[in-house]
């Protein structure tokens, strides 16, 4: 407690406090994002990486503030029994098009090794059912996705 109240006084954040300044709308696109990078039991840095540039670009972050958000993530993705902590942020915070933008990163992340496996689609699958997007939606997601990247090849 003491600790704490010393370094409020002299303008240092504690991980807690750090941790309470953080969008609970961020943190759960943020984490949504890990478990599809984690899904296949393969986190490569490439893949932190490109985490940290979509969050770089959704919520105009610069590169420190999407690392620390990023690694918050993860502990808290780690620490979450099922994704629905995170899907509930987002069905009920989030718009159709931030919806959609999420699904297209999430996308983004599992295509970018050029492979899927059937935990990926599973993934996939269960998330457009608890934030109520359409099948349709997600497929057309997927679609941009994988002609983006085409187009980057």
């Amino acid at each position: 407690m003491l600790d704490r109240i010393l370094k409020k006084l002299a303008g240092t954040d504690s991980t807690e406090e750090a941790q309470e300044k953080t969008d609970p709308g961020q943190l759960a696109y943020t984490a949504l994002l890990v478990e599809a990078a984690r899904i296949d039991e393969s986190y490569t840095e490439t893949e932190a990486g490109l985490i940290d540039q979509l969050i770089m670009r959704e919520f105009s972050l610069d590169a420190e503030a999407a690392g620390a958000l990023r690694r918050e993530a993860e502990k808290a993705q780690a620490e979450a029994t099922d994704i629905y902590r995170f899907s509930s942020v987002v069905k009920n915070g989030f718009s159709p098009e931030e919806k959609i933008e999420l699904l297209e990163g999430m996308w983004e992340i599992i295509l970018s090794d050029n492979q899927t496996d059937k935990y990926e689609e599973m993934i996939m699958r269960r998330l457009i059912g608890l934030i109520y997007v359409s099948d349709q939606d997600s497929a057309r997601a997927r679609q941009r996705v994988e002609a983006r990247i085409s187009e980057q090849s």
